[in-house]
């Protein structure tokens, strides 16, 4: 006997003895009708004990036929229902005594089972093919007749023919190769030729920009003149409340300033941009110095709200006649 068998057999075992104590307790001691023999017999305790006499005789004699299969589930089944009906301790303890003999049950069945329901022989399958091809009369190997037996068994296209034959095949024309290698030297060269043009320094070349950049570089020689050379805020100057599109020209003229040392955007006052005036001292400075680049975007929402946060209420910078 393997070591598995022994320790199902002593954990049955102990469930049967603590089942029957439990049980001879009930009986002996506690109120009547709570135990087997004399109680009632519709109480889950002596359905339990049923229950429990029922798959300790499936276990002892170790049937795995499929009649013992289904005894199992169905003590399975009426425990799971019978649970539900639980208000003590002592029928919990017996309706758990019958699951673990259910799942030693069923732990055997299992064991027990064998998945190899069919073997390959391969003794008897080469006697079997040597059976359909050797001829018994004359004992010459005749593979026709194998293919024979065994055609039905693989599945093939039906096959087909042609009503008035099949075309002829005719020889295509050969195709002209292309010459692609001179156009290629062609284009090479003519890439060659066309070079980009370097912009070494980008000036406002449109009449109309250049008027609106001296227009907005006098309005701010006149803001620095009134305000003692101190800077002025950002969006004071280049925001207009008439005209959104008038602040995103400011925006965009006041850059040809500022690339022109005539002044310079910084950050003050908790992050808030400001122009400062440039002075002759520090135009030399701010050219060798690192120039730092940004894309400022406006939308008309946020237009609107910094109108309002702002309180602006007139453009500091009119638009020109």
């Amino acid at each position: 006997m393997s070591s598995s068998q022994n320790d199902s057999d002593s954990e049955s075992m102990d469930v049967d003895d603590t089942f029957n104590d439990t049980q001879d307790t009930q009986v002996s001691g506690g109120p009547p009708g709570a135990g087997g023999g004399g109680g009632d017999p519709h109480s889950l305790t002596d359905i339990y004990a049923k229950q429990y006499e029922e798959a300790q005789k499936i276990l002892q004699e170790g049937s795995t036929s499929a009649e013992a299969v289904l005894k199992v589930g169905q003590l399975l089944k009426d425990s799971s229902l019978l649970c539900k009906q639980e208000k003590k301790v002592q029928e919990s303890v017996f309706g758990s005594s019958v699951l673990s003999i259910c799942a030693q049950i069923s732990r055997n069945q299992a064991l027990a089972l064998d998945t190899n329901l069919s073997a390959f022989d391969v003794q008897a399958f080469a006697d079997g093919i040597i059976s359909n091809v050797c001829d018994p009369v004359s004992e010459a190997w005749d593979w026709e007749r194998l293919s024979q037996r065994t055609f039905t068994m693989f599945k093939r296209s039906p096959g087909f023919s042609y009503m008035f034959g099949s075309f002829k095949p005719t020889q295509l024309p050969p195709k002209e190769p292309k010459e692609r290698a001179p156009r290629r030297q062609a284009n090479r060269a003519a890439a060659q030729k066309k070079e980009p043009e370097k912009v070494t320094n980008v000036q406002a070349t449109d009449e109309g920009n250049d008027k609106a950049v001296q227009h907005l570089k006098k309005v701010l020689k006149r803001q620095f003149r009134s305000n003692g050379d101190q800077p002025i805020g950002f969006f004071d100057c280049v925001l207009d409340p008439h005209s959104f599109h008038h602040t995103v020209e400011n925006i965009f003229h006041l850059s040809f300033l500022m690339k022109n040392n005539f002044c310079a955007v910084k950050q003050e006052n908790g992050g808030l941009p400001y122009i400062h005036p440039v002075s002759a001292s520090e135009v030399n400075d701010l050219q060798k110095g690192k120039k730092l680049q940004c894309i400022v975007s406006i939308s008309p929402e946020e237009w609107e709200t910094l109108l309002q946060a702002f309180e602006i209420r007139e453009p500091m910078v009119p638009p020109m006649a």
